[in-house]
C-alpha cells in the first residue's frame, strides 16, 4: 500500500518573524522577501510529501516559533503533533474499494525507530 500524502501548513508566524523567515527559506527555498509575503498570507501551504519527509521540514519551522498544521491530502484531516496515526474513519475522498482513511494505516517502520540495541 502506497504512502498517503500530506501537507504541512504554516497557520502562524508568531513573535520570531527573522527566525521563522530563515527556517521557511531553508525549508521551502524561496527568497526572503517571498517568505514575508508568504508569512502575510497566511494559512500557506509550505511542504508536501509523505509523514517521514514532512518530519523534519516541520520540527524546524516549530523550533523557529512557527505554528504549523500537518493535513492528510485524501482527506483533509489534521495530524496530531504527537506523530500518532489518525483515528479510523471514512475518507471524505475514499477511493473505490478504500473503507478507511489511508492516514490511519500504520506507516512502514522507520529504520531509525526499531526497538533492541544498536
Amino acid at each position: 500500500m502506497e504512502e498517503p500524502e500530506f501537507v504541512a501548513e504554516l497557520t502562524g508566524a508568531g513573535e520570531r518573524r527573522i527566525e521563522l523567515l530563515r527556517a521557511l527559506r531553508a525549508v521551502t527555498g524561496l527568497s526572503l522577501w517571498h517568505g514575508r509575503l508568504l508569512l502575510d498570507d497566511l494559512p500557506a501551504p509550505v511542504r508536501d510529501g509523505n509523514l517521514r519527509d514532512l518530519d523534519v521540514a516541520v520540527a524546524r519551522l516549530r523550533a523557529a516559533g512557527g505554528r504549523v498544521t500537518v493535513r492528510c491530502r485524501a482527506c483533509g484531516r489534521v495530524a496530531p503533533d504527537d506523530g500518532r496515526l489518525l483515528d479510523p474513519g471514512t475518507c471524505a475522498v475514499a477511493a473505490p474499494g478504500c473503507f478507511s482513511c489511508p492516514a490511519s494505516s500504520e506507516p512502514p517502520q522507520r529504520p531509525w525507530e526499531e526497538t533492541g540495541s544498536a
